[in-house]
């Protein structure tokens, strides 16, 4: 063998074993050594973005203390233009204005300096990309991935944002996906939210709290027991709100035990706990959700079953375990009553809104505000439980706000014009009549009544010997804007679950005391001048024309009245529909301070007079034995 052919050998031996240790080396380290291909210092990351044409947005975070990872996605509806939330079960969401903000931080983005192109030094910039597959518990440098696409799916701009520099704070490390280059750039991530309630409309109920006229509390909860679910009903009242005088009335309040109750009467010594019950109303206008699950297919809008959801056991296990129990009565309809009873407000337009309050999810959306010095021993509000609660809204029209029209009579002769204006003339309802006596007769002036006695029980209940009289007690039956909502179920029968809303036997109309005037003195009607024009009798024709005048005046009046109040129904009737399209697809959940804000006890409705605040009232009585609820062949699993 000579030396050439030696050489060649070895030659070739070397060029073999360098191929083997290229393969051999480790992938991190073999792309390392790669140089990236990317923009320079200087140029925009995103040459042709274009923010006008975003219309999906997807933020991806790793949660470290959790080892989980977590998408929030916004994204416009192609066929409705309406901006939805997918990572929400699709929830409307507000997001022009926060859309615009967080798609305009990369339009004209420029790249300050590249900082390494190692792919093992990406945790120590925080550009590790939130990969679900790859991630795992304990990983470090894992940053936020931001996509934002155009209504093709086409990749608008794709950027894992890492940790900021040291030495200046509005400097963020980023890395495109595809590249293992990290670079720097100016950056300000506060657009970047992932906060649900940042994305949605803050006004769910659309209400005003001065609007408010009346409020209607159900109390009650439903328990689960070997059994089934068992009613425990404590109590109903409905309480109005005057705006003349700024005051809360109780129209209502009554005593459940099981299927029977009993008024509720307020002392002398008792009032209304109006600032509670003007917290409930500010409470309505400001609720806040924190999230949303959507309703199973079948619930309407009205929350009225259709027949398939009522068969479908496993959807109705699903919402027991929300706390919404379905119950269907003898004439074939349906109703859902809640865990945690209801809250009914009806505002001045005759829209009526009813929110049933749900079990717990058992997660809590809240953190305590104030931090526990070291060694002070924990309070009750440290130890408390927050935990978030399902909650149904729907609204309805009270068509009790809306009576028929009282129309005034149209007279059908002339006659009959002349009594109806005699009827109504000053003279016919002001002035006392007098008896004209006969000749020789003494004259007769109209009995006085005795005066009533003043409103005012404390100082008229004593006998003639002194001793204080016991008190009549007046029961006050729930007013029209309380009734509609409660007579649809006044005659269910005790072993089923009921909504305790129907009006009782023995409640009393509330009466107030007539105010006696002094006796009017009569004067004797002095004779007037005679008008020669208006004694003349008038012809067939003039009697005829005032006829007709008069007929068309009041026509016109009665048509008036039955048009406004056919408007405000149908205006009623529109919103509910409007309303109830926004609350139809959705199980909202709300934090724990706002379902307290929303519900009020007995003791805490009802205070003695010399309370300055809020606190224990009268003595409320809970309600006693437990109704029974039978949920059919569904054997609901305890919550």
């Amino acid at each position: 063998m000579n030396e050439t052919t030696k050489t060649g050998i070895f030659a070739g031996v070397a060029g073999v074993l360098a191929l083997a240790t290229w393969v051999t080396l480790p992938g991190s380290v073999t792309k390392s050594t790669k140089t990236s291909i990317g923009p320079a210092s200087g140029e925009s990351l995103f040459k042709d973005y274009d923010p006008l044409t975003a219309t999906s947005l997807k933020i991806v975070r790793y949660n470290k203390e959790l080892a989980e990872v977590s998408d929030f996605e916004v994204a416009k509806d192609k066929g409705t233009g309406v901006w939805t939330i997918p990572s929400h079960a699709g929830y409307p969401a507000d997001a022009e204005k926060q859309m615009s903000e967080t798609a305009n931080m990369f339009n004209g983005l420029k790249i300050l300096d590249k900082v390494t192109e190692k792919r093992d030094e990406h945790a120590l910039f925080g550009v590790v990309e939130p990969d679900p597959e790859k991630v795992q518990a304990g990983d470090e440098g894992v940053g936020t991935l931001i996509r934002i696409q155009d209504s093709k799916g086409d990749m608008l701009a794709n950027l894992v944002v890492g940790a900021t520099e040291k030495d200046n704070p509005k400097h963020r490390f980023v890395r495109v996906p595809s590249q293992d280059i990290v670079y720097i750039v100016e950056l300000d991530t506060a657009p970047i939210s992932t906060e649900f309630t940042r994305w949605i409309e803050p006004d769910l109920l659309k209400l005003s709290s001065t609007d408010i006229q009346t409020l209607g509390i159900r109390d009650y909860a439903i328990l689960q027991t070997n059994q089934g679910a068992v009613l425990n009903p404590n109590f109903d009242a409905d309480v109005s709100f005057t705006t003349t005088d700024g005051k809360w009335n109780a129209d209502s309040i009554r005593l459940r035990e099981g299927a029977e109750s009993k008024p509720r009467l307020l002392t002398e010594e008792e009032q209304l706990n109006a600032t509670k019950l003007n917290e409930m109303r500010n409470a309505l206008d400001s609720l806040r959700i924190v999230d949303v699950r959507r309703k199973p297919k079948g619930l309407a809008a009205n929350l009225k079953m259709e027949n398939a959801l009522l068969n479908d056991r496993e959807s109705l296990i699903a919402m027991a375990r929300k706390g919404f129990i379905p119950q269907k009565g003898e004439d074939g309809s349906s109703e859902i009553f809640a865990a945690n009873g209801e809250l009914l407000a009806t505002l001045k337009d005759g829209v009526q809104y009813i929110v049933r309050f749900g079990n717990t999810t058992g997660e809590s959306s809240e953190t305590e505000n104030a931090e526990k010095k070291e060694g002070e021993p924990a309070s009750d509000k440290d130890s408390s439980i927050k935990l978030d609660r399902y909650m149904l809204v729907t609204t309805k029209v009270d068509e009790t706000q809306f009576p028929p029209v009282v129309l005034k009579a149209i007279p059908e002769t002339y006659e009959d014009l002349v009594k109806m204006e005699a009827a109504a003339s000053p003279e016919a309802t002001q002035v006392p009549s007098t008896v004209v006596p006969a000749p020789g007769e003494t004259p007769v002036t109209p009995k006085e009544e005795p005066p009533s006695p003043p409103d005012t029980p404390a100082e008229n209940n004593k006998n003639p010997e002194g001793e204080k009289k016991e008190e009549p007690k007046q029961e006050v039956e729930p007013k029209s804007a309380q009734s509609n909502a409660t007579q649809s179920n006044a005659k269910r029968s005790q072993d089923r679950l009921v909504s305790f809303q129907g009006n009782q036997e023995g409640t009393q109309e509330k009466v107030a005391a007539p105010v006696q005037d002094k006796p009017t003195e009569v004067k004797p009607v002095e004779a007037k001048p005679a008008d020669a024009k208006a004694d003349q009798p008038l012809s067939d024709d003039e009697k005829k024309e005032r006829l007709e005048a008069a007929r068309e005046r009041i026509t016109k009046e009665n048509q008036r009245m039955i048009d406004d109040r056919n408007d405000r129904l149908d205006k009623a009737r529109k919103r509910v529909g409007e309303l109830n399209a926004r609350f139809s697809d959705w199980f909202y959940v709300i934090g724990d301070s706002e379902y307290k804000r929303l519900r009020i006890k007995l003791d805490e409705l009802i205070q003695p007079k010399s309370a300055g605040n809020p606190g224990p009232g009268g003595p409320g009585m809970p309600g006693g034995f437990p109704g029974s609820f039978n949920p059919g062949a569904l054997n609901l699993p305890g919550q």
